[in-house]
This record gives C-alpha cells, sequence and structure tokens, in this order.
C-alpha cells in the first residue's frame, strides 16, 4: 500500500528526530568522556608547581601572581589557563607542558560543550560564557593572544570592564600586569612576526602592537563611558586608579619609543647598505685603493649599527 504524504511526513519527523537524539547523545558521551581526563591533567599540573615552589621559591611567586591575575580577568577556566601560557621566562618545563596539556583540555572542552549545545538545538549561548564561546570558535589551537591571522575581537585589544567601583579598579590592575608579563614574556617572532599578519587596523599583529591597543582602549573606557562608575570610588581608590592609568600611559610610551628607535636604526642600516652598493666602479689603482677604503668604513658602521639594533632588540622594553 502507497505511503501516503502524512505518513510519509511523520515518518521522516521522527527519523529526524532520532538522528537528532543520536547525535546528541553522541556528543554528551563525548563531552563526559573528556571530562574524565580532566582530574589527572590538573593533578599533574599542581604537583609540577609544588617542585617549581621548593626548587625556585622567587620565581615561582612570580608565576603564582600571574596566575591570581589570570583568573581575576577571565570569565572561565579556558581563559585563565591561556593567559597563564603567556609566563614564559624561567618557567621549568615540567610546568610548562603540564599547563599546555590544561589549556588544551579547556579549549576542546568548550569546543565539545559548544557542539552539544548545537545538537540539543540551542542557539541562545547561556550555558557557555563569553571566554568559552571565543575558545569554541577558535577550537583546539594556540592560545589567546597569539592566534594565527587576524586576531578575534575576544578582548585582547579591548578592554573589557566585569566588574564596578573598588572591584573594577582590581580587575584593570590585573590585566595590565597580565599584559606586562604578555609582553615582556613573548618570543621575538611574536614581538616582530617575519610575516605581515595583518590587525583590522592595518597594522602589524605584534605583541607591542597588542598590548598597545589595549592600554589605549582601557584608558579610553576610563575617560569617557567609565566616569560614571567611577564616581562613587574613595580617594584612595580615585588615587591608585589615576596611578594605574598613569602608569600604563607610561608603559604605552615606552614600547613606542622602543618601536620607533629600532625603526630608525633599521633605516639607518639601509641607507648604509645603499650607499655601500651605489658606490662608483674604479677605473685607477688610487680609485680602487679610494673605493676599498670607504667600503671598508660602511661595512665597519653597518657592523656596528646592526649590533646596536639586536641589543635594543633583545631588551624586554
Amino acid at each position: 500500500m502507497e505511503e501516503t504524504f502524512e505518513e510519509r511526513t511523520t515518518r521522516n519527523q521522527d527519523r529526524h528526530q532520532e538522528l537528532s537524539k543520536n547525535l546528541e547523545d553522541k556528543c554528551f558521551d563525548r563531552l563526559n568522556e573528556h571530562y574524565m581526563t580532566q582530574v589527572p591533567l590538573l593533578h599533574v599540573f599542581k604537583v609540577s608547581l609544588s617542585e617549581f615552589a621548593e626548587s625556585d621559591p622567587n620565581g615561582f611567586k612570580a608565576f603564582k601572581k600571574h596566575m591570581i591575575n589570570a583568573h581575576v580577568v577571565s570569565s572561565a577556566d579556558v581563559r585563565a589557563y591561556d593567559i597563564m601560557r603567556w609566563f614564559k621566562k624561567d618557567l621549568p618545563q615540567n610546568v610548562k607542558l603540564s599547563l599546555n596539556d590544561v589549556s588544551r583540555y579547556y579549549h576542546k572542552e568548550a569546543v565539545l560543550r559548544s557542539e552539544l549545545k548545537h545538537a540539543e538545538g540551542r542557539c541562545d549561548g547561556d550555558h557557555l560564557k563569553n571566554d568559552e564561546e571565543w575558545a569554541a570558535e577558535l577550537g583546539v589551537g594556540e592560545p589567546f593572544g597569539l592566534e594565527q591571522g587576524d586576531p578575534i575581537q575576544n578582548g585582547v585589544t579591548d578592554y573589557v570592564t566585569r566588574f564596578s567601583g573598588r572591584l573594577q579598579i582590581k580587575h584593570l590592575i590585573a590585566s595590565f600586569e597580565t599584559r606586562e608579563v604578555f609582553l615582556e614574556h613573548a618570543d621575538r617572532t611574536d614581538r616582530y612576526p617575519a610575516k605581515a599578519d595583518h590587525h583590522r587596523d592595518g597594522d602589524v599583529t605584534s605583541v607591542d602592537t597588542l598590548v598597545v591597543e589595549w592600554s589605549k582602549s582601557a584608558r579610553d573606557y576610563f575617560k569617557n563611558d567609565g566616569r560614571d562608575g567611577v564616581e562613587t570610588l574613595s580617594n584612595a581608590e580615585q588615587s591608585l586608579l589615576d596611578k594605574t592609568l598613569l602608569a600604563m600611559l607610561t608603559y604605552e610610551h615606552a614600547i613606542l619609543l622602543r618601536t620607533n628607535k629600532l625603526l630608525r636604526m633599521q633605516v639607518d642600516i639601509l641607507h648604509l647598505m645603499n650607499e655601500r652598493l651605489s658606490l662608483p666602479s674604479a677605473e685607477t689603482v688610487a680609485d680602487t685603493a679610494a673605493r676599498d677604503e670607504k667600503t671598508t668604513a660602511l661595512d665597519f658602521e653597518i657592523e656596528q649599527v646592526t649590533r646596536a639594533y639586536e641589543e635594543v632588540a633583545r631588551s624586554v622594553i
């Protein structure tokens, strides 16, 4: 007997519901299976921190401060552990490896939770925090702030306030201090990208650029939109806010001065090299001697400026 339209529609709907339920169950199972790996990973990280604290108390103290700041500025663990990865200098290898594992765990968790949300037909995203939504979009890749290509609008350059009053100042200070670590611990390739991966405004996405943009965004916020939120501050809190904003401005200037100095030195090196290439050909013995003398002098000057450039480039700020 031929199936009626209503019967066929009902069968298709039942089949769709069955497939959706199967997909939802698979996503749920994958997420639960992933959750089972969390405790062992965190245990290894905790053990590595204990060893770090015992072997290098001062180094651990600096890293502990950064860990606390990372949690203060983040709305989800995935963002906090990514920011912890900004701390690179003098970090023991076992701490670095276990931290990377935990960071990747939370990235994968965000992806799996997002997949479950869509399998359930939910699009509101209420059960995912903003930082988790970002991590789900990025996938299990580079940590926050070090994404390849154009940075996602995720707060790396835009100041995102989370609190008000005294807590807002605490959040601002923690955000600034994490970005000091971000810049001062960055690899040279992150501060001077060889490839022109351009930012949304056309600037090369070096860590220096990202930090300066964030600082400007934060200062602009408190100059304009954030003024209403600080009217209830005590005199001591207002003084702390002003001191922090001034420190941020000073830090911006130091970064920009250093960048401009490096650019000027690059130009000087190019001019010297161009002058060397433009030396006239020698036609007589005297011309040859003069040309050789000039070449030697230019080579020496190029070497000196290049050496000075490398010294500045190796400096933190």
